[in-house]
């Protein structure tokens, strides 16, 4: 471990001599960037300064909830996911979606990795860029999960390179995507989400307090509501609507979306490898819920890549095996995905017309 916070003060550096509420953690910054990941939270980037507006796009909805031992009255049939949840951006694997049995025994909601410590090792410091590699052995699973992190001089934007292996001797169904969620301040009724999908399929569990009809499909981005009233998704409504909604968007042409706060004239995107994640979550939790773990109080929007719908919501990947759909890794096979988080401002534009694999963004 480094002795000193930095070994510089300016340009691109990284660090891992500081531990924050008894948490192990990973800071990169650079002129535009302060990325913090805390390795002993499943690799959960928690962070996403953007210095010259001084605002982090991240949800934070609760103080941390670091992952330490607590007296729970019981443990939850959905396991500890949300116990530990307070934001932040995670990864779901080797499972996704609600509780299930896929394995043979018990998994919880999203899996293992975003629940278990992950090793690391700091493989460039220079003031040019910084990287920084992290991997977990999954418990369950016999899957191994691996992360590299790069973050360039003058760029307000960084790159992961994720790999999972099959480590058993049998072929095994996967799950896997990443849990990024948005909150206020960047999250208001300014919002709109730019994204070239196809279609929307919703949850087919009835939401009370969805605005979208359960089991139904629509081209993107239209759909009518539960009054048969033409709904726009690209537009986040402010807080206070008391609305939760949970849909699917696929047939998309390209792996990237775009967040875009027009009042304040920032935005955050992300691309992917689109073989590899082919299809978007949409989580939008705008105080409906009232009952655990949101409690009418949350205001938060998710867009998490995944290589499946969860489209039955409470079985994860049970549910996509009972559909046919798996995808399966070899013993010792191997899958890679490259994703590219940007932060952009634009300059009075509308939103964005499209981000380049490389995080490139072109506004309209």
């Amino acid at each position: 471990m480094n002795q000193i916070p930095f070994s510089r003060q300016s340009n691109c550096r990284i660090t891992d001599a500081i531990r924050y509420c008894g948490l192990q953690t990973i800071v990169l910054e650079n002129e535009m960037l302060r990325v913090v990941v805390f390795p002993e939270k499943g690799g959960e980037i928690y962070s996403i300064q953007y210095k010259p507006r001084d605002i982090d796009p991240l949800l934070h909805f609760r103080s941390l909830q670091t992952p330490r031992p607590f007296p729970a009255t019981i443990p939850l049939k959905d396991g500890s996911f949300t116990d530990y949840y307070d934001g932040g951006w995670q990864v779901m694997f080797p499972s996704g979606g609600g509780p299930n049995a896929a394995f043979g025994m018990e998994i919880g909601r999203h899996g293992e990795a975003a629940l278990l410590s992950w090793s690391w090792q700091i493989l460039r410091d220079d003031p040019e860029e910084v990287m920084i590699r992290f991997w977990a052995q999954m418990v369950r699973t016999p899957f191994l999960y691996e992360r590299e992190m790069r973050l360039a001089a003058g760029e307000s934007k960084f790159h992961l390179t994720e790999k999972i292996t099959n480590q058993g001797g049998v072929p095994l169904p996967f799950m896997w995507g990443h849990h990024p969620a948005f909150g206020a301040p960047f999250l208001d009724g300014s919002c709109v989400l730019d994204v070239p999908a196809g279609m929307i399929e919703s949850i087919k569990q009835e939401i009370v307090e969805s605005r979208v009809p359960a089991g139904t499909s629509h081209a993107w981005p239209m759909v009518p509501d539960k009054e048969n009233q033409p709904l726009d998704l690209r537009s986040i409504p402010a807080n206070g609507g008391h609305t939760s909604d949970m849909f699917f968007l696929s047939g998309l042409e390209d792996g990237w979306y775009a967040l875009t706060n027009r009042q304040r004239g920032l935005g955050f995107a992300l691309t992917w490898d689109l073989d590899v994640f082919p299809v978007l979550w949409v989580w939008q939790e705008f105080g409906g819920t009232k009952g655990h773990p949101w409690y009418a109080n949350t205001y938060a929007l998710g867009l998490e890549t995944c290589t499946h719908y969860a489209l039955e919501g409470a079985n994860g990947l049970e549910g996509v095996i009972e559909s046919g759909e798996a995808r399966l890794l070899e013993p010792g096979e191997s899958l890679s995905v490259m994703l590219s988080a940007v932060l952009y401002e634009t300059g009075g534009a509308e939103g964005v017309a499209h981000v380049s694999r490389t995080g490139k963004v072109t506004l309209r």
